[in-house]
């Protein structure tokens, strides 16, 4: 048995926040709202012509009430034209578009079980831990493992009192207004990164949510802390602190080619003059690979206002 992957939950959670958009909002008894001095991971980002904008490393959830932000997002966010994200499910059609997505995505196909996708040792740990997680026995499911894994993820945020709709990209959106919204990806998108994995790897990925539900509290207090002190070097060694060889193929997908084209499309938002707030998941924006990175490498000056 392998052990956890941390890149791998990480969008588990960015994923299964999106499943859960209009889940009701729970109380939390963890991390307080306001942030620290530093704040979360924050740049003020131009090209030579004039154009701007700014990028939020996002949270995808929150407590009860929202974090409190520093009042330079808040004024950054007030003037922007347009409110970047990864996706917009402020809509009941885009919801329930979702909803139909994932059940055509995630159910077995007929006289399959997930028998035939994992090995003994991986349904024997299911389930041992699944009475603890709410959950029934392997053999009675009708989903794909990586389904599953979200499952995990939504039922252990809930029971810590966190709330998509108190996350950070949430709340902006809530608040848009009459700024133009501009999503940079779809939901259909994000889903595929786990229903296209081989069998193999959301294996993997589900054994990691299983390996991870024990300490599951510890590693989000831990996330969190990393988020509110914009700790740019706890945050990248939190989120791919382990690789495992079968999983090149997807921190590619996921996080490499991803970060490449939401920067090229922050890019021409930029170059267009439009003045911009974009506010993306932490994952994307931390390290040689990061959003900000690209922009700085593609030759746009990259200011860091919060974070360290």
């Amino acid at each position: 048995m392998s052990s956890p992957h941390h890149g791998v939950w990480s969008l588990a959670l960015a994923v299964a926040c999106l499943l859960t958009s209009c889940a009701a909002p729970v109380s939390s008894p963890l991390a307080s709202a306001p942030l620290g001095s530093s704040g979360p991971l924050f740049w003020h980002v131009s090209d030579s012509n004039g154009g701007s904008g700014y990028l939020l490393g996002s949270i995808h959830v929150g407590p009860e009430g929202g974090w409190k932000l520093s009042p330079v997002i808040e004024e950054a966010f007030r003037d922007a034209d347009v409110l970047v994200v990864e996706v917009d499910m402020r809509s009941k059609e885009a919801q329930e578009s979702v909803q139909r997505l994932v059940y055509d995505r995630a159910r077995l196909p007929t006289g399959t079980s997930l028998d035939d996708l994992i090995d003994r040792e991986l349904a024997v740990l299911f389930d041992e831990r699944a009475p603890a997680l709410g959950l029934p026995m392997h053999d009675s499911l009708g989903v794909k493992p990586w389904m599953i894994a979200m499952s995990i993820a939504v039922n252990q945020l809930q029971e810590l009192g966190f709330d998509p709709q108190s996350g950070v990209d949430w709340s902006f959106l809530l608040r848009a207004g009459d700024k133009r919204v501009h999503p940079l990806e779809t939901p259909e998108m994000q889903i595929a990164l786990f229903d296209d994995l081989p069998i193999e790897t959301q294996a993997l990925m589900l054994e990691d949510a299983l390996l991870r539900s024990e300490e599951i509290e510890s590693y989000f207090n831990e996330l969190f802390a990393a988020w509110v002190d914009g700790d740019e070097d706890l945050l990248t060694a939190i989120l791919f602190a382990e690789t495992h060889p079968q999983l090149e193929g997807f921190y590619r997908a996921a996080y490499l080619d991803r970060n490449q084209s939401m920067a090229r499309q922050i890019s021409k938002l930029i170059d267009s003059g439009e003045s911009i707030f974009a506010v993306i998941g932490s994952a994307h924006v931390v390290g040689d690979e990061g959003i900000p990175a690209k922009l700085r490498g593609a030759g746009y000056d990259v200011r860091q206002l919060l974070g360290q």
